[in-house]
Order: C-alpha cells, then structure tokens, then sequence
C-alpha cells in the first residue's frame, strides 16, 4: 500500500499506464461531466479511468455502502469529492481552490477573534 506519495510510482494494485491516467484525470485532462446525475462508477471511469475503480473503488463501495456503485449516485455518497470538481473543473484544481479558501478564512476568523478580545477589553 502506498502510504506516502513518493510511495504512489510503486504502489502495485496498478499498473503504470493506469497510474499514468488517473493522473491526467485528477488534473482535468478527461472528458466533460455529462449533463446528468453521475453514478460513482461513472464518475470514477470519466476522471480516474476504469482501473482505479476496479481496484480501489468498486470494493471500497460493496464494502463501505453494500451497494452496486453503478446504481450509487456519486453526489450522494462522495458528495465532498463530485463538488470539487464541480468548483474547478477538475479534482486537484477544486482542492487547491478549497485549500486556499480555508486559509483565507482562518486568516479572517483569527483577525475577528483578535478584534473581538480588544473590543471586550475597551
């Protein structure tokens, strides 16, 4: 199991050009989202390719949901994971974006708390 990722080039549960293809996915490279409600399966074959599903996803979901992941809607079950891409247009470009928003809201909440203490104080 790959645990950290320098790991993820010899992680075998796939095979290099699955690996090569899943990475295009996660950065976008892949095809548009359909205008339609997605099943996970669909979602996964659309951005990561059909390996990583059969692989990783597929038993995750019969395991975790004791469900059929092409009947399982992706926005119901990994709703955090659809909206990323919905945000950006691609996995990893919708986690950077939500990354730097966090950042910035901590930034506003420290500010307000500090602002709160000397308001308290006066």
């Amino acid at each position: 199991m790959a645990s950290k990722p320098g790991d993820l080039p010899f992680f075998d549960l796939m095979s290099i050009p699955g690996k090569l293809r899943a990475g295009l996915g996660v950065l976008g490279i892949r095809q548009p989202p359909p205008g339609h409600e997605e099943s996970v399966e669909d979602f996964v074959c659309r951005n990561l390719r059909a390996e990583v599903f059969e692989h990783l996803i597929e038993p995750f979901c019969s395991g975790v949901y004791a469900g059929d992941p092409s009947k399982l809607s992706i926005k119901a079950a990994f709703g955090k994971v659809w909206r990323l891409e919905e945000t950006r247009s691609s996995i990893i470009a919708g986690t950077i974006k939500t990354i730097q928003e966090r950042g910035k809201k901590s930034q506003t909440a420290e500010g307000s708390v500090s602002e709160n203490f000397a308001s308290l104080l006066d």
